[in-house]
């Protein structure tokens, strides 16, 4: 049903609740998890500066990766792209034939998140496969 589920990541709460709830889930379905960060382009990054910090959120992608599937035997792949979050994130889905993305979900939204489209708005509107919204409980642990 879902070979391929896609969690993207940014080094919230939110994210490793996400990471977490997609690895129970590719535990018990035996599917392969992609981590997928983005670094947000900005215009001032260039050469040696934009090398580092790729290598600075790759290093905390595996870090997440190794401390969340450490003990599982679930399947795990980082990738770290810069660019535009939305616009990235939906490529990557299509590159990976990704089945499902699993969105950490914050438990209050920012008011910018209704004036602007959030990310994890974006990509359940433009999405082509099935999202899940990994809910924190209520005492911090995961649903």
């Amino acid at each position: 049903m879902y070979d391929t589920i896609v969690v993207p990541v940014d080094g919230s709460p939110e994210a490793r609740t996400a990471a977490e709830q997609a690895r129970d889930l590719a535990a018990d379905i035996g599917s392969s998890v992609h981590l997928f960060y983005v670094i947000p382009a900005t215009g001032y990054l260039f050469g040696v500066d934009a090398v580092v910090d790729v290598d600075k959120a790759s290093s905390r992608v595996a870090e997440l990766a190794t401390d969340v599937f450490g003990d599982s035997s679930v399947d795990v792949q980082t990738t770290v792209r810069r660019g535009d979050q939305e616009t990235l994130t939906l490529a990557f889905l299509e590159e990976v034939d990704a089945d499902l993305v699993v969105l950490g979900r914050k438990e209050t939204p920012k008011v910018r998140d209704y004036l602007f489209w959030s990310t994890p708005a974006q990509i359940v509107r433009e999405s082509e496969i099935s999202v899940l919204l990994a809910y924190p409980d209520a005492d911090g642990g995961d649903r």
